[in-house]
Order: C-alpha cells, then sequence, then structure tokens
C-alpha cells in the first residue's frame, strides 16, 4: 500500500476539498480496486459513500465496474430497494452488485423488496436488468422468478404486464396458466410479448405453444400481433 493511495483516501474524505480533486481521489481507489492492489481500510465504503451523496454526472464519468466488499453491497441493495432513490445511483448498484464475487449475499428477500410495489417504467427496467443479470450470475430460484412474474403479471400497468414476459424468458417450460390470459390482454403490446415467448419454446412444449399461437391467430386483429404470431409459429417449424 502506498502513501499515494492514503492521501487520495484522505482527500476524498475531506468534504472542504474541491469536488474535482475529490472525483480524482475517487478515481485513484477505483483503478487501485480494478487492479487488485491494497487499499487503506475504509476506501470502498468511502468511495461509495461519496459517489452515492454526489450522484448523477459524476457516477456516470466515474465509470465504476468494482467496489470489493460486504458493506458496500449491502449499501447498493439499499439503494435498489428505495423507490427513490436516482435513476445513475440505482444502475451505479446493480453494477456493485452483478460484479460482486458473492451473491450469495443477495437473498430471495431482497428480490422482493427490490420488485415490491407497482414500480414505474424506468425502474421496471431496472428491476429486470438486475433479476436477468443475477440469474446469470448464480442461478435464481424458479419459485422466486414465478413470484416476481405473477406479482407483475397481475398489475393494472402496461409496463409491469409487458416485463413480466422478460421474467418467464428466464423459466424452463411452458406455463399454460401465466401465458393464456395475456395472450387475450387488451393491449396489443402485452399479446405481442407473449407470442414472441411462445415463439421461443423448444422440446415437447413446442407443440403446445403452436397451438397456442393458432388459436389466438384465428381471432386477433391487431396487424403487428398478427405478424408477431406468426413469426413466432414460423420460429417453431421444426422444432
Amino acid at each position: 500500500m502506498t502513501n499515494f493511495l492514503r492521501q487520495a483516501l484522505g482527500v476524498l474524505r475531506d468534504e472542504q476539498a474541491a469536488h474535482g480533486l475529490r472525483a480524482v481521489a475517487a478515481g485513484t481507489l477505483l483503478t487501485a480496486f480494478e487492479r487488485e492492489v491494497e487499499t487503506p481500510t475504509g476506501s470502498a465504503i468511502a468511495v461509495w459513500n461519496w459517489l452515492a451523496t454526489v450522484g448523477g454526472d459524476t457516477i456516470k464519468f466515474s465509470k465504476v465496474n468494482f467496489i470489493p466488499g460486504g458493506e458496500v453491497v449491502c449499501r447498493a441493495l439499499e439503494a435498489l430497494k428505495d423507490p427513490d432513490a436516482g435513476a445513475d445511483l440505482q444502475d451505479l448498484a446493480i453494477t456493485i452488485v452483478e460484479n460482486s464475487p458473492d451473491l450469495s449475499m443477495v437473498s430471495d428477500a431482497d428480490m422482493l423488496a427490490i420488485a415490491d410495489g407497482e414500480p414505474p417504467p424506468d425502474r421496471a427496467r431496472r428491476v429486470v436488468w438486475f433479476v436477468e443479470a443475477l440469474h446469470e450470475g448464480k442461478g435464481l430460484p424458479s419459485t422466486l422468478l414465478r413470484a416476481l412474474r405473477d406479482r407483475w403479471a397481475a398489475s393494472v400497468h402496461l409496463h409491469l404486464r409487458e416485463r413480466s414476459v422478460e421474467i418467464a424468458a428466464l423459466l424452463p417450460g411452458l406455463d399454460k396458466a401465466y401465458v393464456e390470459p395475456l395472450l387475450v390482454d387488451p393491449l396489443p403490446k402485452v399479446r405481442r410479448a407473449v407470442a414472441a415467448l411462445l415463439g421461443a419454446a423448444e422440446g415437447e412444449d413446442s407443440h403446445a405453444a403452436e397451438l397456442l399461437l393458432q388459436a389466438r391467430l384465428r381471432d386477433e386483429e391487431d396487424p403487428r400481433v398478427r405478424a408477431q404470431l406468426h413469426v413466432a409459429l414460423g420460429s417453431l417449424v421444426g422444432v
């Protein structure tokens, strides 16, 4: 550990220091994290606290990929649960968690809390992004994915019903109880999304998916949904 890194931490913690100087100090420590250079105790949480405070463009320009430590992951999860947290802070929190070497820190209860309520479109997009990243990283249990999917599928909000299809795509097999109500959803965007999901069916599910698509095609009047139904049916040929 160098005196330079100790000085950088001191500058970052100095609330009287100029913003630009503190940004350079934070960048120095972030580079050390990425290069796995030993840093002074408290460096990781100091960088997180500063970024969480300044937010906005500073987070974007910092190009954060990794901040080590369980305490930082816990802070990031709290930010993701906070519906009033800014978009930039939530994006930072997702990056921190998904790049953590220990994803076991993220519990099912955390995931349900993050997706709680009726999140607006931008937040729902981030939640799906987070779910996909976490599922790829450690594999989320099907029971949890179904709970998230079904919560949004039952929503009165179009964007949540549509986003539920993205979560459904992470689950194995064809769930007729889930797709059938959405195939007759009053909003075409939802019907199109479900048609695309059915078009990705594999193995034994492909025949059941084909029957569902054909049945919907007989009654569908929206030209864009009909087009998606044809595309989905075409993708099932030979499966």
